[in-house]
Protein backbone atom coordinates (compact mmCIF):
# COMPACT_ATOMS: atom_id res chain seq x y z
CA UNK A 1 0.00 0.00 0.00
CA UNK A 2 1.25 3.44 -0.83
CA UNK A 3 1.43 6.18 1.78
CA UNK A 4 -0.93 8.29 -0.35
CA UNK A 5 -3.72 6.15 1.13
CA UNK A 6 -2.45 5.82 4.68
CA UNK A 7 -1.20 9.33 5.44
CA UNK A 8 -4.49 11.21 4.90
CA UNK A 9 -6.38 8.66 6.97
CA UNK A 10 -3.88 8.93 9.82
CA UNK A 11 -4.10 12.72 9.62
CA UNK A 12 -7.81 12.42 10.39
CA UNK A 13 -7.60 9.79 13.15
CA UNK A 14 -9.25 10.70 16.44
CA UNK A 15 -6.85 11.54 19.24
CA UNK A 16 -6.26 8.47 21.39
CA UNK A 17 -7.45 6.02 18.71
CA UNK A 18 -5.38 3.09 17.50
CA UNK A 19 -4.84 4.82 14.17
CA UNK A 20 -3.56 7.83 16.08
CA UNK A 21 -0.93 5.55 17.63
CA UNK A 22 0.70 4.66 14.30
CA UNK A 23 4.32 5.72 14.47
CA UNK A 24 5.01 7.32 11.09
CA UNK A 25 8.80 7.06 11.41
CA UNK A 26 9.00 3.50 12.68
CA UNK A 27 7.09 0.25 12.73
CA UNK A 28 3.62 -0.32 14.14
CA UNK A 29 1.92 -3.71 14.35
CA UNK A 30 -1.72 -4.57 15.05
CA UNK A 31 -3.26 -7.94 15.98
CA UNK A 32 -6.73 -9.20 15.05
CA UNK A 33 -8.67 -7.65 17.97
CA UNK A 34 -6.96 -4.33 17.30
CA UNK A 35 -7.73 -4.55 13.59
CA UNK A 36 -11.41 -5.10 14.38
CA UNK A 37 -11.32 -1.89 16.42
CA UNK A 38 -9.50 -0.08 13.60
CA UNK A 39 -12.27 -1.06 11.18
CA UNK A 40 -14.72 0.83 13.39
CA UNK A 41 -12.35 3.79 13.46
CA UNK A 42 -12.11 3.69 9.67
CA UNK A 43 -15.90 3.71 9.34
CA UNK A 44 -16.06 6.89 11.43
CA UNK A 45 -13.36 8.51 9.29
CA UNK A 46 -15.15 7.52 6.08
CA UNK A 47 -18.43 8.97 7.39
CA UNK A 48 -16.81 12.23 8.48
CA UNK A 49 -14.58 12.59 5.40
CA UNK A 50 -16.24 11.22 2.24
CA UNK A 51 -13.22 12.37 0.22
CA UNK A 52 -11.17 9.64 1.97
CA UNK A 53 -13.51 6.84 0.92
CA UNK A 54 -11.06 5.23 -1.50
CA UNK A 55 -8.18 5.37 0.98
CA UNK A 56 -10.35 3.89 3.73
CA UNK A 57 -11.47 1.10 1.41
CA UNK A 58 -7.86 0.22 0.55
CA UNK A 59 -7.06 -0.07 4.26
CA UNK A 60 -10.19 -2.13 4.91
CA UNK A 61 -9.19 -4.62 2.20
CA UNK A 62 -5.76 -5.06 3.79
CA UNK A 63 -7.26 -5.48 7.24
CA UNK A 64 -9.84 -7.99 6.02
CA UNK A 65 -7.10 -10.10 4.46
CA UNK A 66 -4.95 -9.98 7.59
CA UNK A 67 -7.91 -10.91 9.82
CA UNK A 68 -8.89 -13.77 7.50
CA UNK A 69 -5.32 -15.09 7.68
CA UNK A 70 -5.30 -14.55 11.47
CA UNK A 71 -2.21 -12.49 10.92
CA UNK A 72 -1.00 -9.04 11.75
CA UNK A 73 -1.06 -5.66 10.08
CA UNK A 74 2.45 -4.28 10.07
CA UNK A 75 2.92 -0.66 9.10
CA UNK A 76 6.51 0.25 8.33
CA UNK A 77 7.35 3.92 8.74
CA UNK A 78 10.01 5.95 6.97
Amino acid sequence: MHSRHLAPVLDNAEEGSLLDSVYQHGDTMFNVPQMNRIKRELARIRDAHPDLRTSVEVLEILIDKAVLDRGYLWISGD
